[in-house]
């Protein structure tokens, strides 16, 4: 039987929630340098001054695009980091226990392949979708190989493009009878009751 889309939500919720606290404690220590810091005081002086009328806005965007696109650059292991973690929570992990996560233990749910054995590639499709990893993957491919206001467009449009796939998704599998949503779609997958 098909997992009902509160059940899909609460298991999702305790993942991200897990994984959120991992980074947090591992964000302490891979981005505790000086350069992000003082990067991050930058850009609070210049929205304050933004915000006061002292800066134009073609010279607020040019100038916040490098302070992002500098600390993009400087958070690269983080981003590292982070990809690592969601591929070892969201697809090696429910790879090995039969398409559960923590949360979808918790809530007894599982992933489930429609027609044969569960892939991990279809667990990577699925979370290129719904955790990021397909932002993430392409931010670190296009940060050395773009300046910075061409790389802060592109991510800017890659992050709506991911925002709107993730309501795409939410809207989906509330409105689908069958509780289908884009990435089950793709890989012909299904969340069912364990």
């Amino acid at each position: 039987m098909k997992a009902k889309f509160i059940k899909r939500f609460f298991a999702y919720f305790i993942d991200i929630l897990i994984l959120g606290i991992i980074l947090l404690l591992t964000s302490k220590y891979v981005l505790n340098n000086d350069n992000v810091k003082n990067l991050n005081i930058e850009l609070d002086i210049l929205n304050e001054n933004y915000l006061n009328g002292d800066v134009s806005v073609s010279n607020y965007i040019n100038h916040y695009a490098e302070i992002s696109y500098d600390l993009d650059k400087h958070s690269i292991i983080y981003t590292i980091v982070n990809i690592i973690f969601v591929v070892i929570y969201f697809i090696i992990m429910p790879y090995l226990l039969k398409g559960q996560t923590l949360g979808m233990k918790l809530f007894k749910i599982k992933v489930v392949k429609e027609e044969g054995k569960l892939t991990l590639n279809d667990l990577f499709v699925r979370n290129l979708i719904i955790n990021g990893l397909g932002y993430m993957i392409i931010c670190l491919l296009l940060i050395y190989l773009l300046p910075a206001l061409p790389y802060f467009i592109i991510m800017m449009a890659l992050g709506l493009v991911q925002l709107v796939l993730i309501i795409i998704c939410a809207i989906g599998i509330i409105k689908n009878n069958n509780n289908l949503i884009l990435q089950d779609k793709l890989t012909n997958t299904l969340v069912i009751n364990s």
